[in-house]
């Protein structure tokens, strides 16, 4: 991982699951919200864990919340995929005529974690200004070339100020991220 990235994860807050281990209810749970005092919100309507024994994501979910270090369980605890980075054998190649790509060196799992998209953490605001978009991820769920439309468009009405609790956020891999930049 690059070191802006773990610097920038570093900062931003772990969820607080006072001592114990959410690996059955990783699914139970929405993001934390300024009517939540920035604790995420547990649902009834879904529960159960995310992953299987051997860390392979069993279904699709909007949001999944994973064990850390103020959870009570341990390193390796089934909850703690994404935490524990890559552990796929990834290679970037150069491809003829499309760019780069990227290639495992051994078989993978339907659901195994591959990379995270890591990168500088930009608001939409500053974001709007780039140049080219194609390395950037948009956090508020909409797709690849949407800041090039809100550009045409204006702007979101969502606040995109730092002083904004909840603002429109990316992550911008040009200048550093991982290897999923290359996906």
């Amino acid at each position: 991982r690059h070191p802006r990235s773990l610097e920038q994860r570093a900062k931003l807050p772990l969820a607080d699951w006072e001592g114990r281990c959410i690996y059955l209810e990783a699914c139970s749970y929405l993001p934390a919200s300024d009517m939540s005092d920035g604790r995420p919100v547990r649902r009834s309507d879904v529960a159960g864990s995310a992953y299987n024994k051997e860390g392979c994501l069993m279904y699709a979910r909007d949001n999944i919340f994973e064990c850390n270090v103020r959870s009570g369980c341990s390193a390796d605890c089934h909850n703690r995929v994404v935490g524990r980075g890559i552990s796929a054998h990834l290679q970037v190649f150069k491809t003829v005529g499309r760019g780069w790509g990227v290639r495992s060196e051994r078989p993978l799992h339907a659901g195994s974690f591959i990379c995270e998209y890591t990168g500088e953490m930009l608001l939409d605001s500053d974001a709007e200004a780039a140049v080219d978009d194609s390395y950037l991820f948009n956090l508020d769920g909409e797709e690849k070339g949407q800041i090039s439309k809100r550009r045409r468009t204006g702007p979101s009405e969502r606040g995109n100020s730092l002083n904004d609790k909840n603002p429109d956020l990316c992550v911008d891999a040009s200048r550093i991220g991982s290897v999923a930049r290359f996906l």
